[in-house]
């Protein structure tokens, strides 16, 4: 894809910018390198992941509000994100930010692409032509997950998101 990098990349806009449509296969021969050193500690790397996204959902989901990240039956997740699914987009919005104050990096991904200007412009891609889509990327949210992550980063995070939940219940 062509997403813009800008100094504003990590400023944590609610869009991405996509200036071209393009492709993104170029890879340094030191990532190439750091990539293939990483390959002997894959399994583990995996499984920190998954360790602690099961923690995190064992936690987080006494919110009704919320619906964890489930693998289908027979498959395993690698948690390379950890996206939440929430009621409708005003909770999402609002958690976002509540985790924002608390100095937690949430992420809203992903805008549906045939909602990006470039495709509205270049393909004149609609509103309402993927209603599924744009329904579940109004009401997903992905929270911070990393194998090293520690017992104390897990747990601000679960009572930050906690927080929100239980000082709007009468809101929800």
């Amino acid at each position: 894809h062509g997403r813009t990098d800008t100094i504003r990349y990590f400023d944590n806009p609610l869009e991405a910018t996509y200036a071209t449509i393009g492709y993104n296969w170029r890879m340094s021969s030191l990532t190439a390198a750091l990539g293939i050193s990483q390959m002997a500690k894959l399994d583990k790397i995996i499984k920190m992941r998954q360790n602690n996204a099961k923690y995190i959902s064992s936690r987080l989901s006494k919110h009704s509000e919320i619906r964890v990240p489930t693998p289908p039956s027979g498959y395993e997740h690698i948690y390379q994100m950890y996206t939440i699914k929430l009621p409708d987009k005003k909770i999402r919005d609002d958690l976002h930010n509540h985790l924002i104050k608390k100095r937690i990096f949430s992420k809203i991904y992903f805008t549906p692409i045939h909602l990006t200007s470039l495709y509205m412009n270049t393909f004149g891609t609609k509103n309402d032509s993927l209603p599924i889509t744009e329904k579940i990327a109004e009401v997903i949210l992905t929270l911070p997950i990393y194998p090293n992550m520690t017992s104390e980063e897990k747990e601000y995070l679960i009572t930050s998101v906690s927080e929100y939940f239980e000082s709007n219940r009468n809101l929800l």
